[in-house]
């Protein structure tokens, strides 16, 4: 999981990981808060493919094309980058969502090639469509308290936060 204590970017979890592995629906449990910050943020998946459909359908169709993700070397996975596309549109017309900025990113350099301008500008407004406070729903979860969520559907993220001697934030 996530090492730092700064803001995480909107994602799905395990997005590098092969399609067996994915992980259908994702669960955070708290046990600690943090002192300041660590919100828990959520925006449906659906409303950004809709606001990219609004706003030009070719950025929703550059997501549904193959991608690379991969994940840095650094201890956490040593498996190959894998091809997948980040938005999947099932034949009912319903989103299934593996996204990761990030990791589309890092596969692209480990497959050292890059992104192609179609994917980067879909990427930058799924970005401007996140930035929205009035599409997201933001929550800090109190020790005890927890979310489950369809890790296809719902993108999630944490606000940067700070521990002290009385609060080191927990979720598993």
């Amino acid at each position: 999981g996530s090492r730092g204590s700064g803001d995480l970017l909107f994602h799905t979890d395990q997005a590098a990981a092969p399609p067996e592995l994915l992980p259908r629906t994702l669960g955070l449990l708290a046990f600690d808060r943090a002192a300041a910050g660590g919100e828990t943020r959520l925006a449906s998946g659906h409303t950004v493919v809709n606001a990219l459909l609004d706003r030009d359908p070719s950025l929703a169709t550059a997501l549904t094309e193959l991608a690379p993700f991969g994940r840095d070397a650094d201890g956490v996975s040593a498996a190959p980058p894998v091809s997948a596309q980040a938005v999947e549109i099932d034949g009912s017309g319903r989103a299934r969502l593996r996204f990761n900025r990030y990791f589309m990113e890092v596969g692209a350099r480990q497959l050292d090639r890059q992104l192609s301008p179609e994917v980067t500008a879909a990427l930058d407004a799924v970005d401007e469509v996140l930035a929205d406070d009035a599409l997201t729903h933001t929550m800090l979860l109190e020790p005890g308290d927890g979310v489950l969520i369809d890790n296809t559907v719902v993108f999630h993220n944490r606000a940067a936060y700070e521990d002290d001697l009385d609060h080191q934030r927990c979720l598993a």
